[in-house]
């Protein structure tokens, strides 16, 4: 279901709005101080602590690299890894210490499904989570301005009832695992189902916290299936959170990457960005051709092997 990615738009007025002015900058440094070394919080603090929003990403045991951002991002962008991670245009990497025990696919959950201490300590109020294999076309900040409640997503065009099949039939599911599902959530079944890769939070809201601690709880139960968007609306309705459609066109059944107000934030590149990420990991290293010399022999390149 992968895009072509759209051209870089130019930081609009509004921007101003989420950018700390320099002197409350320089006052919320020096109250800084570094966290204690907790699981999810980063092995070494940021030099700068941060503006009003973070746009931030998850990568456990090196999975995917983040996708593009093809704009300017008011708000600030880290990309959350437990590994070595390489340099990123635009990405601040934050290395972190998932909880123990987890298989990476919960500990990626963790990070994703519940705000991040690392984040929760430097003091954001407002997050907007994407998936590695989204990319960033337009500034996301302004999904602030759209989102009226404390949790905002895209609607998925398809039900909770649906949502069960869609799993069975693309094997994320067992059979005895689609039963426990259906018996699970009969009472949500005719719900609309919500798009996992972009997901905006205001935080301060009580019922905030117990969605996504219900929400994570659902994915570690025993034989519970690992995927996160099927187990949303049981969440919401245990902690009475309210949910905003960030689709400029609500209810409709087309896939939310059609819809104008994701395209006009991001592309979705699909499991097309899995596979790249997954290929370039088992590349071998790239030796430089060598050419002969006026003597005939083999020799590198000048300027060495890299």
């Amino acid at each position: 279901c992968g895009e072509d990615g759209g051209d870089d738009e130019t930081t609009p007025a509004w921007s101003s709005r989420w950018t700390r002015k320099p002197e409350i900058a320089r006052r919320s440094t020096m109250r800084t101080r570094s966290p204690e070394p907790v699981a999810g919080v980063p092995l070494h603090p940021l030099a700068e602590m941060p503006n009003r929003c973070v746009l931030y990403t998850v990568s456990i045991n090196q999975y995917d690299r983040p996708s593009t951002i093809g704009a300017n991002v008011t708000c600030d962008t880290l990309f959350l890894h437990d590994a070595n991670a390489t340099r990123l245009s635009k990405w601040t990497a934050v290395r972190v210490t998932p909880t123990e025990g987890y298989s990476a696919k919960l500990k990626s959950r963790e990070l994703k499904l519940r705000q991040p201490p690392f984040l929760r300590n430097s003091g954001y109020a407002h997050t907007i989570y994407i998936d590695a294999n989204v990319g960033v076309r337009q500034d996301p900040a302004e999904l602030l301005e759209l989102c009226n409640s404390s949790l905002c997503m895209f609607s998925v065009g398809r039900t909770i009832a649906s949502e069960i099949q869609w799993l069975r039939s693309n094997q994320y599911a067992s059979r005895n695992q689609t039963a426990t599902l259906a018996q699970m959530y009969r009472s949500h079944l005719r719900e609309q189902v919500w798009y996992g890769k972009v997901i905006v939070r205001r935080y301060g809201s009580p019922s905030l916290s117990c969605f996504e601690d219900e929400w994570l709880a659902a994915i570690r139960r025993p034989g519970a299936v690992q995927r996160d968007q099927v187990h949303i609306n049981r969440a919401l309705h245990a902690c009475g959170q309210t949910i905003q459609d960030l689709r400029a066109r609500p209810g409709e059944s087309t896939a939310p990457y059609h819809d104008p107000h994701f395209q006009r934030f991001f592309v979705n590149h699909g499991p097309s960005w899995h596979r790249k990420n997954a290929k370039a990991r088992k590349a071998p290293p790239r030796i430089p051709r060598r050419s002969r010399g006026s003597s005939g022999r083999l020799s590198m390149p000048r300027g060495g092997p890299f």
